[in-house]
């Protein structure tokens, strides 16, 4: 499994022989975007994992990590765990949370509503509902 660990590593060209793996065993249409380096807890590569940075049908960006532990000289583990970058997806949540607002402030500017009852119905600050109402 090392030797595959490198193999991986080095040809970049494996990616479509990796979505279609990862799209079979995850049934789900799976992308490859990159190889993300790993290393250990003293900070030096890891030899016996490869994490893949993964694109689903979604859209949603996943880290797929392929570890191998050895238990022993013939019994060898091998494991494939998914965490989802949810750092990314509530980033874009909440950036889309505040486009509304803005866009919501804005046609509440252009409808003759007071400053006041734009801060109050959308909980944006003062200073961005009054730039927003130069725009306007």
């Amino acid at each position: 499994m090392i030797g595959l660990m490198k193999y991986i590593r080095r040809q970049k060209v494996t990616f479509d022989i990796l979505d279609g793996f990862l799209t079979t065993l995850l049934k789900e249409d799976m992308t490859v975007l990159k190889i993300v380096k790993t290393k250990d807890s003293k900070d030096t590569p890891c030899t016996n994992k490869v994490n893949l940075l993964v694109k689903d049908s979604s859209d949603r960006k996943i880290l797929i990590e392929v570890k191998q532990n050895y238990e022993g000289d013939y019994l060898k583990d091998k494991t494939i765990t998914t965490d989802i970058i949810e750092n990314a997806e509530k980033k874009g949540k909440q950036e889309g949370i505040q486009e509304g607002k803005v866009e919501a402030a804005k046609a509440m500017l252009s409808d003759g509503r007071s400053i006041d009852k734009v801060i109050l119905y959308t909980g944006l600050p003062k200073k961005t509902v009054e730039n927003l109402k130069c725009c306007v």
